[in-house]
């Protein structure tokens, strides 16, 4: 993501309210803030990195997310997100500094090593297939620092 983008999501993120996320099961314990992020919301719509064409999805996708944030002693486990219309699910780093450990992976349900890692650094953005119910991803767990990110999913509107 453009460099100055990012440092205005920064600059809006510095005073956040952080609260431990009550949406999901126990399995999971990440922090939530309730923040709004226009500009960021109007580049994703405005689909820059193409990610509609690139990925073959209909017009009436939109993106929906959440800004995160994991911390040591956070936990992100394995799961899928193949419900409710999802087609793809998007990361876009929104950290101050590179965290230690956080890492993504995707694997097959079945499998137990990882056919995807992605090492995520401040500013980049990745998408992933949800709509595959034979998928599964996590983040592993942060060792240093905090890996803060808009996540969410492309879904059918």
């Amino acid at each position: 993501m453009p460099a100055d983008l990012l440092a205005l999501c920064r600059e809006r993120l510095a005073p956040a309210s952080w609260a431990p996320d009550t949406v999901t099961g126990d399995a999971f314990a990440f922090d939530t803030c309730a923040v709004d992020l226009p500009e960021l919301d109007a580049w994703i719509a405005m689909d820059t990195l193409r990610i509609r064409e690139r990925c073959g999805l209909p017009a009436n996708c939109v993106f929906a997310g959440q800004v995160k944030r994991l911390v040591p002693g956070s936990r992100f486990p394995w799961h899928r997100d193949h419900r409710g219309g999802r087609l793809l699910g998007m990361s876009v780093n929104l950290s101050a500094e590179p965290a230690v450990g956080g890492v993504f992976e995707q694997r097959l349900r079945w499998e137990s090593a990882p056919r995807v890692t992605i090492h995520s650094g401040p500013g980049d953005v990745h998408v992933f297939d949800v709509s595959d119910a034979r998928l599964v991803h996590r983040v592993t767990p942060v060792e240093r620092g905090a890996r803060v990110v808009l996540a969410g999913w492309w879904r059918v509107d």
